[in-house]
């Protein structure tokens, strides 16, 4: 999750932001979990705009997913995963290509699996899953050829 401060809203880019719209200088990551960094394009007014969004959840992320190919065009979804997810030690950020749910063999819980473009894999769950196909796991959405998502 992300948190802001009333004294690090930006007066004059909330100002033009629009309606209902805040811009901060900064925010507050509150919990040690993985988050998502999207870059999208659509249209406004006829003209190409990219922009870029942090997404704490994963449905977060599905239901931006959904929306690829209508009225936006998803141009990069990357993980932003701590330490002790990719089992570095320190935060990394890397272009992902699927998200799996499901609940491991010694878990009651659902959790997410992240497999990278790189076929590397990540897994929410204290414990390292190699494969989401090891466990009880279903693949939500996946990186098709065309680099458009599709869903499972």
């Amino acid at each position: 999750m992300f948190q802001t401060a009333a004294s690090t809203r930006h007066p004059l880019m909330s100002a033009v932001a629009g309606e209902d719209q805040h811009v901060w200088t900064q925010v507050l990551l509150t919990a040690n979990q993985p988050w998502f960094y999207a870059s999208f394009s659509r249209k406004i007014d006829e003209i190409p705009m990219t922009e870029t969004i942090l997404l704490s959840l994963p449905p977060q992320v599905i239901d931006l997913l959904k929306r690829d190919g209508t009225d936006i065009t998803v141009k990069q979804l990357m993980l932003v995963s701590p330490g002790h997810v990719n089992k570095t030690g320190t935060w990394k950020m890397d272009p992902l290509r699927e998200i799996w749910r499901g609940r491991p063999s010694t878990d009651n819980r659902n959790v997410f699996h992240y497999v990278l473009e790189d076929g590397r894999c990540y897994c929410e769950h204290k414990e390292s899953i190699e494969s989401p196909a090891d466990d009880d796991f279903t693949c939500i959405a996946r990186r098709a050829m065309d680099n458009h998502w599709e869903f499972c």
